[in-house]
């Protein structure tokens, strides 16, 4: 069963537009995370609580701050992509509208 497809060419670029605020707010909040653990050095202390403890930490603060990147990163493609989607729908739809109704 064939269905129709609508797209707002508008939609799809406020759309990325929202991608690119994301991707903004991702980094931004890695940012401020690795900034605020690393001004407070490494409070836990190299005793024997402490080393047990960085041993855990510190990994996982590397994987969380990684997993932000790749967030913030996988937001900026598929905003990249969305955009570039609106600009071939904006060309078909420009050049179809030039050859059946000799408009632009």
């Amino acid at each position: 069963m064939a269905g129709v497809i609508s797209l707002r060419i508008a939609r799809l670029r406020k759309g990325a537009t929202r991608l690119d605020g994301l991707q903004d707010g991702s980094e931004d909040a890695r940012k401020k995370l690795a900034s605020d653990s690393d001004a407070l050095g490494e409070p836990w202390g190299n005793d024997m609580y402490g080393k047990p403890f960085a041993k855990d930490y510190l990994p996982s603060r590397a994987a969380l701050l990684d997993a932000l990147s790749g967030l913030a990163k996988s937001f900026g493609d598929f905003g990249t992509e969305q955009r570039k989607v609106a600009d071939y729908l904006h060309t078909i739809e420009h050049d179809r509208n030039a050859r059946y109704f000799g408009q632009g």
